[in-house]
């Protein structure tokens, strides 16, 4: 009796270890959401700069979503539109609103691009995975103090320290 305990002692050891290497591999495959609002825009901003759609997509949630895929229902048509579109972009600043804590915040994202500086609001929501935008609003202009590409010696006036 001795040997056949050993056995089932060894075989509930080796199941239970097998079972939870099961459950860390679900766990971590496991779709992942953003941990704050400015990580997930960072990462919609790489995604599409790239036109990368698998990493694109975790970024919106619904309706957003939706509307995307059908405004182009082909993804190589999106993804060349996301890289177009961001390929303009040269610095991109974030200002989050004073949120009221809850489950929605409003980002403003100021775009300088060579032809002119815009202001984009996107609007998160924190889901049970995390952050994700449902909502991008249309840009806005904003006129910029000193255009972008100017040369230091044609800015110099704007660029002088007040007395």
């Amino acid at each position: 009796m001795g040997i056949a305990m050993k056995r089932l002692r060894i075989a509930t050891l080796v199941s239970v270890t097998a079972g939870l290497l099961v459950l860390a591999v679900c766990w971590s495959q496991r779709r992942t959401g953003f941990a704050t609002p400015a990580t997930c825009l960072d990462a919609y901003r790489e995604a599409t700069l790239a036109g990368d759609l698998e990493h694109y997509w975790p970024c919106l949630g619904e309706p957003l979503c939706t509307q995307m895929k059908q405004q182009y229902p082909i993804p190589g048509d999106l993804a060349t539109s996301l890289r177009e579109e961001m390929k303009q972009v040269k610095t991109w600043v974030q200002f989050p609103h004073a949120g009221d804590g809850g489950s929605k915040v409003q980002v403003d994202v100021d775009e300088v691009r060579p032809d002119g500086s815009q202001r984009v609001r996107f609007t998160l929501q924190r889901t049970a995975a995390g952050w994700i935008i449902v909502a991008i609003d249309r840009p806005k202009v904003v006129p910029a103090g000193i255009p972008y590409g100017t040369h230091v010696s044609k800015a110099s006036d704007e660029l002088q320290p007040a007395p």
